[in-house]
């Protein structure tokens, strides 16, 4: 039994928790804390002998498809805020300077027009805006003057910003005519964080004080960029906090056509129900 446990705890904290994805337990947090307890049960049942497995298995089915319909109902209790909008793209792979360069001036223009139309909270999908150089900056000028006027505003730019001889996966809050730089914690390991040469490596930093949090307003506003969506390590750390809203910002044309999406989406959407919150999309295909 404990090493039963231990294998199942071993696939949450890193290192190996920085790998895996489609983890079982995103099937238990779904669920809530309940549907933890029923797979450490069923972690135990199973180490008991083949009869005990099988009974477990019995009430487990049963009481997830008990729970299964308690957690969609939940979920419809907890709307995006009003006024909050996640802006869903189609840029496809952005694959040099310039094309960040068109990606951004015609995102700036669309998040205006959204932000004259009095919307709250823009949200644009992972890393669409490119690096986050002096240029880009000064691409999105307009929006933090706009929110210097218009303190009720604020804009999410989806973004990574140089550091050191690599970068930060991040999103850049605009708000009140400031910016605040939001950095992640675990980034695509391989295709973004290259542990063999820093140099255009994403940083990765499982272990980082700075939890994935901001306010918006009153309220405290959580985030899990892409990959992160996932995992269980980085989301845990983020419950510590208790997050009011979740922003869920993402760039999957790399994987169009297949399944990984709507794992993904599943996968943010369960972490929505585990903490009792609002869920909000925005994701470049």
């Amino acid at each position: 039994m404990t090493t039963a446990l231990l294998s199942a705890i071993s696939t949450i904290l890193p290192p190996l928790g920085i790998i895996g994805w489609t983890s079982p337990w995103l099937g238990a947090i779904s669920e809530g804390w309940t549907g933890v307890m029923l797979v450490l049960l069923g972690i135990a049942l199973a180490a008991l002998g083949r009869k005990a497995a099988l009974a477990g298995l019995v009430i487990g089915v049963g009481t997830a498809a008990a729970l299964g319909a308690g957690s969609l109902v939940l979920a419809a209790r907890h709307p995006a805020p009003a006024g909050w909008v996640g802006v869903n793209t189609r840029l496809g792979h952005l694959d040099s300077p310039l094309s960040y360069v068109e990606a951004s001036m015609r995102l700036e223009r669309s998040t205006m027009a959204l932000l004259h139309k009095g919307v709250h909270m823009v949200l644009l999908p992972e890393t669409v805006a490119g690096p986050w150089l002096v240029g880009t900056e000064d691409i999105w000028r307009p929006v933090v003057h706009w929110t210097a006027d218009h303190p009720c505003q604020t804009v999410f730019v989806g973004t990574f910003v140089p550091h050191g001889r690599g970068y930060v996966d991040a999103l850049v809050q605009i708000h009140d005519g400031r910016i605040r730089v939001l950095p992640d914690r675990i980034p695509v390991p391989f295709s973004m964080w290259h542990p063999w040469t820093p140099e255009g490596s994403f940083r990765m930093a499982p272990f980082s004080q700075r939890p994935e949090m901001t306010t918006v307003g009153a309220l405290r506003v959580g985030y899990l960029i892409c990959y992160e969506q996932l995992l269980m390590w980085p989301a845990l750390n983020l419950a510590l906090h208790r997050p009011q809203v979740l922003l869920a910002p993402a760039n999957d044309w790399w994987a169009r056509g297949t399944d990984i999406p709507a794992i993904q989406r599943a996968s943010a959407k369960a972490w929505g129900t585990f903490l009792e919150v609002p869920v909000l999309f925005a994701v470049n295909r």
